[in-house]
């Protein structure tokens, strides 16, 4: 995954801007194709015991989450991406451990829930989804972390 940060950080928590982007394989009815997922996000992010070296934290925060499938709409004879955008929410617990007052890194557990609502493709037209597309995924996650 390529995952870039930004934020600014208070005496008892941070504000946080981030861009993910994940590219996946796949198959489907005995073709391959790639998807690729792509996310922005605000989260804060709250620390506990600020005084000290290890400082427990959590996460919450919302995000703007799309995937776009190369060559996954058709419309007979045309053939294009598939696009899926939505709405979601982020959330971690974990600990951060500073090894100096600006440099420090964390490790949590980050559940994140997407509900994809809109849907276009080879057409061009964007098409609302009832019901809406859910996902969620969950995994432990490592950050270093800077301070300015």
């Amino acid at each position: 995954m390529l995952r870039a940060i930004v934020g600014f950080r208070t005496a008892r928590g941070s504000f946080e801007v981030s861009y993910d982007q994940t590219k996946h394989t796949g198959t489907f009815r005995g073709g391959s194709g790639e998807a690729i997922f792509h996310s922005i996000s605000g989260d804060e992010r709250i620390f506990l015991l600020i005084g000290k070296r290890i400082q427990p934290y959590g996460l919450l925060g919302g995000s703007l989450p799309w995937v776009t499938i190369r060559d996954g709409s058709f419309l007979d004879p045309d053939v294009g991406n598939a696009s899926f955008r939505g709405l979601g929410v982020n959330t971690e617990a974990g600990v951060a451990v500073f090894l100096h007052p600006r440099f420090g890194i964390s490790t949590g557990y980050r559940y994140r829930a997407m509900w994809f609502d809109h849907a276009s493709g080879v057409s061009d037209t964007s098409y609302k989804l009832r019901p809406r597309f859910h996902e969620t995924s969950g995994s432990v996650v490592m950050t270093g972390l800077f301070t300015f």
